[in-house]
């Protein structure tokens, strides 16, 4: 399925072999291109609205005018990921490692390329239309990955395996040297967004702090041990902070990231040991929301937890996210700051959903339901207007942001979670993603997802 660029219609692809044009406010098909074809492998929108493309598994690429549905053009060749240049007068298309660049006024061919990666699954036009971002696979030597971080450059993807820390080149999918050790089983890495520095976590309790260029070790700190290997490091939006977050101990320690001094150590109930614990820095920099526990006014014997939002300085309590939750598992922010996105398990009913606050009142905006297991991480795109949450059930949902903001909300029972969904990836099992513009997850066969940028489609 493919969404227009106003968000007013959904094209979808029955197995009819027809092109469906929903209206997705009236909630009707608007629109029908019969005899596409039998099966498909992609649809694409032209940024002006004005065609779309359809990859079929007869190697073949079409484009069709979406207002009347004549067919402009075909291609052939076969491809499963494609898309529109901003100015929507070429398109991209391609599978595997092999992909063409097509004039759509002349016909003609503009370029053919081989990208290094084994495999290729996403393919798009960067923002500025002259170069190619494609999403391909990197391989570790043996087993699977705990964790993945991008550097702030978009460059080097770090990924921890073992005792571990493997440097990979994001553009090429190879190794970039030697990995470097910890005496232990790495838990997790994370790149500074603001500065050469790349820090990693281990069960013996060490952080490491490295410069990202030359690799150099530039400090170590000891947290102390960390038996169930759930550390891991959160960075402020400005980079001066650092979260040093201790599930199994249920601390988070504040460090300086320019002097790697701790700041602050921050002791939580320990009713969350063992409980993952989401922290995140507002992007104002002047606050933490973390996780929180009071007693169950009715069973004594339970606790109920809670989102805080902390001044980042004094430790003071500001604002509590309105009402309680069960299991939370994931928090995240937007750069504007607006809102603040929570997952949530809860057990009676069984439900998995994402929560969405007013960051300035507290209060719940939306609820975002669709998961079937655990949602293990949100992710907001760069600007804001859309939620990524990747969940243990293989598939990352995404949700429109910009709806919440309109009010539409206030107008939406919180079960009516259609009006929010966009889309989804079905992923594979998933055990963690990071991102510098998007998502980057980890599969359980070892394979990671990640994104290459090639100044290649002039």
């Amino acid at each position: 399925m493919a969404w227009s660029p106003d968000s007013r219609l959904l094209a979808i692809s029955p197995e009819s072999g027809d092109v469906e044009f929903w209206d997705v406010a009236r909630r009707e098909c608007v629109r029908t291109i019969s005899g596409v074809g039998a099966s498909f492998e992609g649809l694409c929108w032209s940024p002006d609205g004005k065609r779309i493309a359809v990859a079929d598994k007869d190697e073949a690429v079409t484009i069709f005018d979406a207002s009347s549905g004549a067919k402009e053009r075909s291609f052939r060749f076969a491809a499963n990921c494609l898309d529109f240049s901003r100015d929507s007068k070429r398109i991209v298309a391609g599978s595997g490692r092999r992909f063409w660049i097509w004039d759509l006024q002349t016909g003609k061919q503009l370029q053919k390329f081989k990208v290094k990666h084994k495999t290729t699954f996403y393919v798009r036009f960067a923002p500025d239309d002259q170069s190619l971002v494609v999403t391909g696979e990197l391989t570790l030597p043996t087993g699977s990955a705990r964790s993945v971080a991008v550097s702030r450059d978009g460059r080097t993807v770090a990924v921890a395996q073992k005792n571990n820390v493997h440097l990979f080149d994001s553009r090429t999918g190879r190794a970039a040297g030697e990995p470097y050790r910890h005496e232990q089983l790495v838990s997790s890495v994370a790149f500074s967004p603001t500065r050469d520095l790349l820090v990693s976590r281990s069960s013996d309790g060490k952080a490491q702090f490295r410069n990202s260029q030359s690799r150099a070790l530039e400090a170590t700190m000891d947290l102390g041990m960390s038996p169930i290997h759930m550390g891991y490091s959160v960075f402020s939006r400005d980079g001066r902070m650092l979260a040093l977050v201790s599930p199994d101990k249920s601390t988070v320690d504040l460090v300086d990231a320019a002097t790697r001094k701790r700041v602050r150590k921050i002791q939580i109930h320990e009713a969350l040991i063992s409980l993952f614990l989401p922290v995140c820095f507002l992007p104002d920099n002047k606050e933490l929301a973390l996780l929180a526990v009071s007693p169950d006014p009715e069973d004594e014997t339970r606790v109920l937890y809670h989102i805080d939002l902390q001044d980042l300085s004094s430790g003071v309590l500001q604002r509590r996210l309105q009402g309680a939750f069960q299991y939370p598992s994931a928090i995240a922010c937007p750069p504007q700051g607006d809102v603040i996105a929570v997952a949530d398990e809860t057990v009676s009913p069984r439900k998995h959903c994402v929560r969405v606050y007013s960051t300035a009142t507290g209060k719940l905006l939306a609820q975002f339901d669709g998961h079937v297991d655990r949602i293990r991480q949100l992710t907001f795109s760069p600007d804001g207007s859309r939620l990524f949450s990747a969940s243990q059930d293989t598939t990352t949902l995404i949700w429109d942001l910009e709806k919440v903001r309109a009010g539409v909300a206030r107008n939406v029972p919180l079960d009516r979670t259609d009006v929010y969904f966009v889309g989804r990836f079905d992923t594979g099992e998933s055990r963690d993603c990071a991102s510098s513009d998007g998502l980057h997850e980890i599969a359980d066969d070892g394979k990671i997802g990640i994104l290459t940028k090639l100044s290649r489609s002039k």
